[in-house]
């Protein structure tokens, strides 16, 4: 590509200074060290950021510098690069960003880089803005497993850490058949925040480079360099290019080409304890050959308990692996690549490199789950600590030797922290990471790797990988659907290629049916392969889900069903896949999985009837033509076997009920009816379409459209059906004893709607209230009074 127009510096009399861009694909311009205009060569609006209030910013511990504009003048030629100080920072007099842009002419990339220096220490970060992005386009984010902001999206601000919840350091702005994206070029490993902002005016992107901790002596940050170009065609466009820059430099191997050779072949997970008649029953189901049994109770200290012990083991686990093998399946226990626990012996010499959070006090980072009694709790020891990494090593190879196994998983492997215990033995936590993962591979290395979560860290020596679901909270049983909705493949477009992606252990089993469907809602779209958690009962002869997965499971083995990332992709397809024929297989948008035109399965959701010739298993209500009294919420398997009429069976009700309950018996049914509708306004739901805000009782109030999430502390955020309402806690507020000024006052968050009411029938206000468990018992959670009060312009709910 050659660039036929430069970027240059313009300077109008009246207006602040102005860097514009132009080449022959887009035109850019930068004001205040923010990208505030950017317009393709079609003249599509991609940017536009009048009004943009902050551009660049100096962050530190102490407080926030940001960058007002002053005139400059410069000219960039072809091929050169422009470099301007930004001096002016009035809550930080002599801090000064030297910034760097530079239009490349092969690539026609606009590179830009920051070079931070503060005259006052604790400088942890260098941050730059784009903003206005029409509300419009799609945010799509490798981060979370894989998400789409949209605007329906619940929520109006996100924050991602490279690489916890930042996955792959890209951000892709999709339109219609074009857009822009922007990534950064750094092999190394800095940590980095992506944050988005949904605003009335629209989309704001913030990019930071985060310093290695600690950061209170620090007086300076050098960026990454973040380059930023437009696309036409869909979001594979951009998100091929990063990948293609991420096989380059960071030398992932593509799952065909690993060691051992046979992880290639494992195209289905079953969670399970150590049961030999259930092997034996699902060896005559599934192909062993292609199947990894994962084994997360196999210690004989229990589950997340004394670790690093991996010497003692329940008496089942070596005649369960040794039958495993002896039937053909390939065997993994659970392990956890970084955790001590505190009454382990061993405790005492790792204790000083245990993880220390960047922020705040510096506290010690623990997983510490108080659900089980005792109580499960151990410590994060930093794998950069090199006597750390060999320990871990030496048992593993131990375990792998002593019983044969053919993988470990490796919990947490995502827990990738800034340390505040700096740099150990020259490495930050995410090098130590890869050096785990490296020596462990070298001393194992016919031993596959397995993590929690994936990132283009851990995919580098990971062969498998569990996923979460944003939105689900397993271990509470809940979901929201608006949430789940976010998922999308970027992620998995990026890193499946090099890590097969199967289900967390938090996962459920087919026979719970609603949570099983809720985290296929969002795994359809990551190409996850079947992961089981088997019940003997249905293994035989499976109904509902169970019958489903193991229709799904059939097609995966017997026809060796891979990801296929550059088929074709319409708007109608959640994941395109293909058989080792060359057969192609999609995971639909309406929740099919479909081979060729033959249809494997269907999950039936968001109606309340549907018209086809099959059945649901146990659904009792249909006539010759549909199924109804569905629903929308909930999901139901559908099979082709055609609906029994001469089954009991409910084939009309008044218009507006439906079936909440049918129990056929010998001689009589019972039968319990419900009202459908009658829901004017669900206020979770409609909470995007509000105006909330924050009333400090001393500060400054705030108000937005949509879900608040003030600098105040406040908040007003939907959780699938449940609103979450905080009042301001971090605004100041009048000391009454001593007339002083003080942080961590309180006042009144709010939500108000508008609302259509109907013409006719009795209306009821319908809610429950309750204290977050993590609430409770913390200072001030007695004072914290709810409101609601019903107008005639609608209905405002507040926190106080």
């Amino acid at each position: 590509m050659r660039i036929i127009l430069v970027a240059c510096l313009v300077l109008a009399a009246s207006s602040a200074h102005a860097l514009t861009v132009k080449a022959n694909r887009y035109e850019a311009l930068i004001q205040r060290g923010a990208l505030v205009s950017l317009k393709d060569a079609a003249g599509n609006v991609l940017v536009s950021g009048e009004g943009l209030e902050r551009g660049l910013a100096i962050r530190r511990v102490a407080g926030d510098a940001w960058s007002a504009d002053q005139p400059r003048v410069a000219v960039l030629q072809p091929g050169e690069t422009a470099s301007r100080p930004y001096t002016e920072f009035p809550d930080l007099p002599g801090a000064s960003v030297q910034v760097t842009a530079r239009l490349e002419a092969d690539s026609g990339d606009l590179v830009i880089a920051h070079e931070a220096k503060s005259p006052e220490p604790g400088v942890w970060g260098v941050e730059w803005e784009v903003g206005y992005i029409p509300l419009a386009m799609n945010i799509l984010v490798p981060g979370n497993s894989g998400l789409k902001l949209s605007a329906k999206s619940p929520g109006n601000q996100w924050s991602f850490e490279y690489p916890i919840s930042w996955e792959a350091q890209l951000v892709v702005v999709e339109g219609e058949g074009r857009g822009f994206y922007l990534w950064a070029d750094d092999a190394q490993g800095r940590y980095k925040r992506l944050a988005v902002t949904r605003t009335e005016k629209g989309w704001q992107l913030s990019l930071a480079t985060i310093n290695q901790a600690p950061f209170d002596a620090l007086k300076e940050c050098a960026s990454v360099s973040w380059h930023l170009n437009v696309y036409e065609g869909d979001w594979r466009v951009p998100a091929r290019r990063y990948r293609d820059w991420m096989q380059a430099n960071l030398h992932p191997t593509p799952v065909q080409q690993q060691q051992p050779a046979w992880v290639k072949d494992i195209r289905c997970v079953v969670i399970m304890g150590m049961d030999i008649p259930t092997i034996e029953a699902l060896a005559k189901r599934l192909d062993p050959k292609q199947t990894l049994l994962y084994i997360p109770g196999w210690r004989k200290p229990g589950y997340d308990r004394d670790y690093p012990n991996y010497t003692d083991v329940v008496p089942e686990w070596e005649p369960f692996v040794k039958r495993a093998h002896e039937l053909g399946f390939r065997v993994m226990p659970h392990v956890n690549y970084f955790g001590v626990d505190p009454l382990n012996e061993l405790y005492a010499q790792f204790e000083p490199f245990q993880v220390r959070s960047a922020w705040g006090n510096h506290d010690k980072e623990w997983w510490l789950w108080e659900r089980a009694d005792p109580i499960i709790k151990f410590a994060y020891i930093n794998p950069a600590h090199k006597p750390f990494r060999d320990l871990f090593v030496a048992r593993m190879k131990e375990l792998c030797e002593r019983y044969q196994v053919d993988a470990l998983h490796l919990d947490q492997t995502l827990c990738i922290f800034n340390d505040n215990n700096g740099l150990i033995d020259g490495m930050s936590m995410l090098q130590g990471n890869l050096a785990l993962h490296r020596e462990l591979r070298e001393a194992l290395p016919n031993v596959a790797i397995s993590g929690e979560g994936l990132d283009e860290v851990t995919c580098v020596y990971e062969a498998f990988a569990q996923r979460h679901a944003y939105g689900l909270n397993h271990a509470d049983g809940t979901w929201s659907r608006a949430h789940l909705a976010m998922a999308h493949p970027i992620s998995s477009y990026l890193l499946r290629p090099f890590t097969t992606i199967y289900g967390y252990l938090g996962c459920a089993a087919p026979t719970d049916e609603q949570m099983y469907a809720a985290w296929n809602e969002a795994y359809e779209h990551w190409g996850v392969i079947p992961t089981l958690k088997p019940d003997p009962a249905q293994i035989d002869r499976p109904t509902g889900f169970s019958r489903q997965f193991y229709d799904e499971a059939e097609l995966w083995l017997r026809q060796r069903v891979d990801p296929d990332m550059d088929a074709a992709w319409p708007a109608d397809v959640a994941f395109a896949l293909r058989t080792a024929s060359g057969e192609r297989v999609v995971r639909t948008m309406d929740h099919r999985l479909l081979a060729g035109d033959h249809e494997v399965s269907r999950t039936i959701t968001d109606v309340t009837e549907v018209k086809l010739p099959g059945s649901i298993p146990g659904w009792r209500q249909y006539d010759a033509d549909r199924l109804f009294g569905l629903l929308p919420e909930s999901w139901y398997p559908y099979v082709p076997d055609p609906r029994d009429m001469t089954a009991f069976h409910v084939e009309s009700l008044p218009t507006g009920f439906r079936c909440s309950r049918i129990v056929p018996m010998a001689d009589m049914a019972y039968i319990r009816t419900e009202q459908t509708g009658g829901v004017v306004a669900d206020l979770a739901a409609l909470l995007n379409e509000a105006t909330c805000g924050s009333i400090p009782f001393e500060g400054e109030a705030v108000q937005v459209h949509g879900p608040l999430q003030a600098e105040d502390g406040s908040h007003f955020l939907a959780d699938g059906s449940i609103l979450r309402a905080h009042p301001p806690w971090r605004a100041k507020r009048r000391n009454p004893a001593t007339n002083a000024i003080e942080a961590n006052g309180t006042g009144i968050a709010y939500a108000r709607y508008k609302v259509k009411l109907p013409a006719q029938g009795a209306l009821r206000f319908v809610s429950e209230v309750g204290m977050d468990k993590g609430a409770v018992g913390q200072p001030d959670s007695d004072g914290v009074t709810f409101g609601v009060k019903v107008t005639d312009g609608g209905v405002e709910t507040k926190a106080q």
